[in-house]
């Protein structure tokens, strides 16, 4: 990967505030009877790219009746128990206290998985990792395996790449029978919130300015605060470029390959820093 910065400096100043706590970080609804339900519906700045699948070899995802309007709904989760799971990817950098809400149904005259639990995993190179009170069960109604603010664990905290799954625990139906390869089960309203983390806030026009963003290399960025220092984190949140500013604004003029990264913007003591998803075309 190509990693040659060039830094342009100047002075840029306006009115800034700080952001918000308790944020919407990613939602899924499937509000329409399309596959692309499965890109994220909403999501926060460094979200934006987030979809929404099956793992461990299960059927290739149709969108059904919902909880309220349509919801994906897979086959296949015959011989699964952890290993067949319903799958999304969040990037929390700069939010803490990451929450997830969700429904499930299975049912129906073909007879679904019963038994799940809600794992995560840090990055690509991270375990499966339970989290407290995770197991639920799931049956023929959007009651039973409804999730609500289910707190993951502080191991989800500002990570730039967390993996989190409702994987089977058991190999039987809702009716206690072994699951078959006719099994469905659908999932909907699948929500993550998180609070603005402590010492790190994810960026928003109040705070500084990021501009363009896609971009082909060179970026401006602006603040009323004094930038101390910038790095540049790639996908899996390696760093991969540390640049001294010491200035109010600068033009960053980049030769990384082509790609998605996080920009981390450093100040003095006195504010937080903040973090904001950058695309390089």
């Amino acid at each position: 990967m190509k990693r040659t910065i060039t830094l342009f400096m100047g002075l840029f100043l306006s009115a800034f505030a700080f952001g918000q706590t308790d944020v919407l970080l990613e939602r899924w609804t499937f509000a329409n009877d399309n596959l692309t339900d499965t890109l994220v519906e909403y999501a926060s700045d460094l979200n934006l790219e987030a979809t929404m699948g099956t793992m461990g070899g299960t059927s290739a995802i149709s969108m059904k009746n919902g909880a309220s309007t349509m919801a994906a709904q897979a086959q296949g989760w015959d011989n699964g128990m952890n290993n067949k799971a319903w799958r999304i990817v969040l990037n929390s950098t700069g939010y803490e206290n990451i929450k997830l809400s969700s429904k499930q149904q299975s049912g129906g005259s073909d007879a679904g998985p019963r038994d799940f639990k809600v794992q995560v995993k840090i990055g690509d190179a991270g375990t499966w990792t339970d989290i407290s009170a995770g197991n639920y069960e799931v049956a023929n109604d959007w009651t039973t395996g409804a999730l609500t603010n289910k707190q993951l664990p502080a191991i989800c905290n500002n990570q730039p790449l967390v993996y989190i799954r409702w994987v089977l625990r058991s190999n039987f139906d809702i009716n206690g029978n072994t699951l078959t390869s006719l099994g469905k089960t659908k999932i909907d309203d699948i929500l993550v919130t998180g609070d603005v983390a402590t010492g790190i806030s994810e960026i928003s026009p109040d705070i500084a300015r990021v501009y363009p963003n896609p971009s082909v290399g060179n970026l401006h960025i602006e603040s009323k605060n004094l930038i101390q220092r910038l790095e540049i984190l790639n996908n899996n949140g390696m760093k991969v470029s540390e640049i001294q500013v010491n200035n109010f604004n600068c033009l960053l003029q980049t030769e990384l390959s082509a790609g998605l990264y996080n920009l981390v913007i450093y100040f003095d003591d006195q504010h937080l820093p903040v973090c904001k998803r950058i695309v390089i075309e």
